[in-house]
């Protein structure tokens, strides 16, 4: 009796652990070559048959890779019916979005994708994409463990189009403070002083927002933004890309304001 009680709680263990959903990250490895936006998707595999809800807390180096936008992923936003989705800054590189089902009936059919985010590169390197926390809800709304988590690697070599440094002359950021709510002050380096140099800020939709004074006849300084338009007005809490051009060279880094 006691072994028949043994095998029984052993193979329930067993089949726990293989219907553990997977939640990773797609592409599993990436390297970027350009300025323009690109996108990584978190996704759950097919270990859980169903889900409510949903909160991944994810890291990565800011000063490689920067997050301008989380959409809620497939999963939910096509599951015909309602959601709630959010994304949370806790501080540079690390980020939180969560989504659940809102109705007592209502739920996802996995697997699929949970969110898919934008990211813009903020200077040459390689950084680890990390899941740190996974929270997934069943049809109860109670926590589905364990749960397994894969991250990703990320490597932003820009080549000629984004100089940094002493290798092409010209760097910029991070902001200091950054998130910010009234101001934030970024440092800068050019190329030479005669060269001057051009700083736009623009929102995550690729809007110009704002053009700041970049001071003649110097190679290096800070340049400071109030998180205003150019029209005077306070700009709503996001994630803004300062972008500073000389010479043919441009460097950027990404800001975040909050409220």
């Amino acid at each position: 009796m006691r072994a028949l009680v043994a095998t029984v709680l052993t193979l329930a263990l067993a089949a726990a652990v293989l219907a553990a959903p997977t939640v990773f990250i797609e592409p599993a490895a990436l390297t970027v070559d350009t300025l323009d936006p690109f996108e990584m998707s978190i996704r759950v595999d097919a270990g859980t048959d169903t889900l409510t809800g949903f909160l991944v807390e994810f890291e990565f180096d800011p000063g490689v890779i920067e997050l301008v936008a989380a959409i809620e992923g497939s999963l939910f936003a096509d599951c015909g019916c309602a959601t709630l989705f959010g994304w949370d800054v806790f501080g540079p590189g690390v980020h939180a979005c969560h989504d659940v089902t809102l109705g007592a009936a209502s739920y996802v059919l996995c697997p699929g994708e949970l969110v898919r985010l934008r990211f813009l590169g903020t200077g040459p390197g390689t950084t680890a994409l990390s899941l740190s926390a996974v929270d997934l809800r069943d049809m109860q709304r109670l926590p589905i463990l364990p749960v397994f988590t894969e991250g990703a690697v990320v490597t932003f070599d820009p080549g000629t189009g984004v100089e940094e440094g002493a290798l092409g002359g010209i760097s910029i950021g991070p902001g200091q403070p950054n998130p910010f709510r009234d101001g934030t002050s970024i440092g800068y380096a050019l190329p030479s002083a005669l060269a001057g140099g051009v700083a736009e800020v623009f929102d995550i939709s690729g809007r110009l927002v704002r053009r700041l004074a970049v001071p003649a006849g110097r190679t290096s300084g800070a340049l400071y933004w109030d998180g205003r338009s150019e029209t005077g007005a306070a700009l709503a809490s996001s994630v803004y890309v300062l972008r500073l051009s000389s010479e043919g060279r441009t460097a950027q880094t990404t800001l975040v304001k909050i409220r």
